[in-house]
């Protein structure tokens, strides 16, 4: 403990050191509004983005039917621009449950199971753009969506999802503030570690309060500081144990050093509380620093770049702390072709009676394209690879003889999404995504297929 106290020491100096320089700069840099400003919105929503693929497939990679794409409608009443929209999609899974075959002690055998799922979404978004010399800006965003499984007929569930956000501007647009709620309530996605056929889904409620905070000191340099607090809740009471408070906090600090290149520092701190102290998880406070940089050296190629340190003590148990890094780089070849190449190693607080921590590294490549022969259509090529590494041994008690080792899992995932543009504000797509996972305990491994048909309109 003393040690981490020592390292985050350093790093707060470092941070505060950075911040000084950068406020004493006196060459101003027109452009820094927008290259910090745009960055830090642009990091938060591709962060919100990775978190949301990595809860539901296991694999931070983002297919086209789960990205959320600006409407292409035009519904203005005043200032807000309104806009509907709905989907209706058709998903095949031959391994539903993300399942190893298994076999028993008494002979027999189980193979995954498969299934079919219809899934109907309607959203609404209503949004006041915050623009030069607004004092504010509204954003809220309402899906709902209903899924039908054809054998699982227990997993059916109708799931709400309610964001919520409001900023405001002061010192001429140099300060914003942000204040965002988030309000789910679904069951998990069925290709999670919370469904299995031993721990069926069950009703969960997410909840999201928290702040965003910029603040423009000079022309070269914003400052940032987030909050949020989350909830999580579950209705049944085998899964109780699984329910926690999430407090995290992070600050951070850019210079534009050039017009296209900006550097920065950023601090972070996470605290997970069970509210059932009696299960296997334990509390845990994370700790990380991260030093970034953005830039883009010509027309065609952008990106940030983070390199730092993180570490995950939990109470009563473990520490693992170690190198960490995220990357998120584009190649826009042209304006029909671009290339994406993405990654993250970071320290994870494991759930439902694994490990009490792994260390998770990932990296994904993308290549998005539109055909100039066929202009309404575009495709999307992308290959995605994870390592997770425990660190603490425990007995393969299913498929391996009950052996005691350290978990290590690597999973990978490929495929290609087809989407056709009917109309301005209507697409069809289809998707295929071949997920596979290799690990040392065999009760862990599986291979998946999933084949997607959907069609989406967005006014």
């Amino acid at each position: 403990m003393y040690k981490s106290k020592v390292k985050l020491t350093r790093f707060l100096f470092l941070f505060l050191v950075l911040l000084w320089c950068s406020v004493v700069q006196a060459d101003p840099v027109p452009t820094a509004e927008s290259l910090a400003l745009a960055s830090t919105e642009k990091e938060s929503a591709e962060t919100q983005e990775f978190q949301v693929a990595a809860k539901e497939s296991g694999l931070p990679e983002i297919p086209f039917s789960a990205r959320k794409k600006r409407p292409k409608g035009d519904i203005k009443i005043g200032r807000f621009e309104i806009h509907p929209g709905a989907s209706l999609t058709y998903k095949y899974d031959d391994n539903i449950f993300l399942e190893a075959d298994q076999s028993f002690s008494d002979g027999s055998f189980e193979s995954p199971t498969s299934d079919s799922v219809a899934i109907l979404k309607g959203s609404f978004l209503a949004n006041k753009e915050l623009r030069l010399g607004d004092s504010w800006g509204f954003n809220m965003f309402y899906e709902a969506q209903n899924q039908s499984f054809v054998k699982t007929t227990t997993e059916d569930f109708l799931g709400h999802d309610l964001d919520t956000e409001l900023t405001l501007a002061g010192l001429g647009g140099r300060t914003k503030v942000s204040l965002f709620g988030n309000f789910l309530k679904t069951v998990t996605p069925s290709n999670s570690e919370f469904a299995s056929n031993f721990n069926p889904r069950s009703i969960r409620t997410l909840t999201e309060l928290g702040e965003r905070f910029r603040w423009e000191l000079t022309p070269r340099t914003v400052f940032n500081l987030n909050g949020k607090i989350g909830f999580q809740r579950f209705d049944a009471s085998s899964l109780q144990g699984e329910d926690r408070n999430n407090i995290t906090v992070s600050t951070s600090a850019f210079w534009a050093w050039t017009k296209l290149t900006s550097f920065g520092m950023n601090l972070f701190y996470d605290n997970t509380l069970y509210t059932a102290p009696q299960t296997f998880n334990n509390d845990s406070n994370l700790y990380g620093a991260f030093f970034i940089a953005r830039f883009q050296p010509s027309a065609f190629i952008s990106g940030d770049l983070g390199i730092g340190y993180q570490e995950r003590i939990v109470t009563g148990a473990s520490t693992r702390g170690g190198f960490s890094y995220k990357m998120n780089l584009k190649y826009d070849y042209s304006d029909r072709t671009k290339f994406i190449l993405r990654g993250e190693r970071s320290i994870q607080d494991s759930t439902f009676l694994t490990t009490n921590l792994n260390i998770t590294t990932n990296i994904n490549i993308a290549w998005e394209q539109q055909w100039p022969l066929f202009p309404k259509f575009g495709t999307r090529l992308f290959f995605g690879y994870q390592n997770i590494d425990f660190n603490e041994a425990r007995a393969d008690t299913v498929n391996g003889g009950g052996a005691v080792k350290n978990r290590d899992d690597n999973l990978t995932s490929v495929g290609i999404d087809l989407i056709y543009n009917i109309q301005k504000w209507l697409d069809a797509e289809v998707e295929y995504n071949r997920r596979e996972n290799s690990s040392n305990f065999g009760a862990r491994s599986f291979l998946s297929n999933v084949l997607t048909l959907s069609v989406t309109a967005a006014f």
